[in-house]
């Protein structure tokens, strides 16, 4: 999961280069700094989330408060992961608009 930060690394650097090279320069600073910040974010989410999942490997699947509350916190997780990757799609689709004004 760790790779996830690594291409969205990648993936900013390549937009702010692309951003840089082209012609009319877009303005994107902003978001691409909040995307750098983002990371750091998202490799504490990714190494709490992989916790918890070593947590799993050992907890008992019977019903009771524990495992709801392991199910709740999966879906954290899971929610937090949907966020990163919108903000990453929003920028991307920023990028890309400037191609069709």
């Amino acid at each position: 999961m760790i790779s996830m930060v690594s291409h969205f690394s990648k993936i900013i650097d390549y937009l702010e280069r692309f951003t840089t090279d082209k012609n009319e320069r877009i303005d994107i600073d902003d978001d691409i700094k909040e995307q750098r910040e983002n990371l750091e974010d998202l490799k504490d989410i990714l190494s709490e989330f992989q916790k918890s999942l070593d947590e799993l490997d050992s907890h008992e699947l019977i019903e009771s408060e524990s495992t709801v509350k392991k199910l709740l916190l999966i879906h954290k997780y899971i929610t937090d992961l949907e966020w990163h990757i919108s903000e990453m799609s929003d920028l991307n689709t920023k990028v890309i608009k400037t191609f069709y004004q």
